[in-house]
């Protein structure tokens, strides 16, 4: 039988996403239900777009410092927001790909390791200083603005690719009632008009050269993520899902950073 949602359902779905996904304080009267939670995840492309206006204006604020503390100060502004919360899966999934040697259950037993690798250090400074370089690229050119407000949409929107693409492998992990009571069809329309939307932003703001390379590098991206977990462990865990939001980020600002450079010195 079909589930019907209460408008009550939304706005709980709403604030469970923003709760989840950011520091902003929010306050909810009770426990979401396990179908509240997984409708949250409809909400997650909207958190990208509160995340995205917030930086887009901390960059206005700080745009009178020079280029360089002006990109870190934003970088830093980010991790605050988020409250590093992928940052943690992509120390884990680092540590978990170099020490799990291929098997299931070494791998899976590694993620859930609360210690950090040095693998995981690794990952987590080179991620970092990743988006820092594309950042500061976008600031000298011109797009930071843009950019960071399309790449938090792009990592959320990758969370519903992957809640619809691939099993979720933890029986009580977080993301097992999400994937268990996801609206599905509402979850692909969302992502559809989420990948529409980010395309069209692109190419008005960089060029369609620029949104045909951030399409290409996308797919290419999550074709092979996903074919690489799915084979080492089955399917994903929260760790995985969300490194793949930091990567998904580090990508799109690349890309535009990339494109962007590219056309000022040609």
């Amino acid at each position: 039988m079909k589930h019907r949602y209460r408008p009550t359902d939304f706005l709980t779905a709403w604030l469970v996403a923003v709760q989840f996904l950011t520091k902003i304080p929010v306050r909810l009267r009770a426990l979401p239900s396990e179908r509240q939670t997984a409708l949250a995840v409809v909400f997650y492309p909207l958190v990208g777009v509160l995340i995205g206006l917030i930086l887009a204006g901390f960059t206005q604020a700080v745009g009178f410092l020079p280029s360089v503390l002006a990109a870190a100060l934003m970088v830093v502004a980010w991790i605050w927001l988020t409250g590093g919360l992928h940052l943690d899966g992509l120390a884990d999934i680092a540590d978990a790909w170099l020490g799990g040697w291929g098997e299931k259950e070494r791998t899976l037993t590694i993620m859930k390791d609360p210690t950090c690798g040095a693998m995981g250090v690794l990952a987590l400074i080179a991620g970092v200083l990743i988006k820092f370089a594309a950042v500061h690229t976008l600031l000298t050119f011109g797009g930071a603005a843009l950019g960071l407000m399309i790449a938090p949409v792009v990592g959320r929107l990758v969370i519903l690719w992957l809640f619809l693409r691939a099993p979720y492998v933890r029986k009580n992990g977080i993301g097992s009632p999400i994937s268990t009571h996801l609206p599905k069809t509402a979850t692909a329309g969302v992502l559809a008009i989420g990948v529409l939307l980010v395309i069209l932003s692109v190419a008005f703001g960089f060029g369609l050269w620029a949104a045909a390379w951030l399409a290409g590098a996308l797919m290419a991206f999550l074709w092979y993520y996903r074919r690489a977990w799915q084979r080492l462990i089955g399917g994903v865990t929260g760790d995985v899902i969300g490194a793949a939001v930091e990567l998904g980020e580090m990508l799109t600002l690349l890309v535009m950073a990339g494109v962007l450079a590219w056309q000022m010195v040609s």
